[in-house]
């Protein structure tokens, strides 16, 4: 965990992404949602498609953030 962490911080976007599913989750570590959030815009920022695809669907659905139609739409479209 230790060195996917230093990954994520590093700005791998790979290890970011895994990072906020792991926290989403609280797989291997406790679950924190704004954690989670933080990792994924990270690596969606980066380009990652699976990290802007699962953004976009947090946005319009309202999990872990404010549901927000408009933003999850730019999401979609990346």
């Amino acid at each position: 965990m230790t060195n996917l962490i230093t990954l994520a911080e590093r700005g791998n976007a790979e290890a970011q992404y895994e990072l906020s599913v792991r926290y989403f989750y609280g797989d291997g570590v406790p679950q924190d949602y704004a954690k989670a959030i933080i990792w994924i815009q990270e690596a969606a920022a980066k380009g990652l498609v699976d990290a802007q695809y699962d953004l976009a669907v947090c946005y319009e659905n309202g999990n872990i953030v404010e549901q927000n139609y408009y933003i999850a739409v730019d999401w979609y479209k990346k």
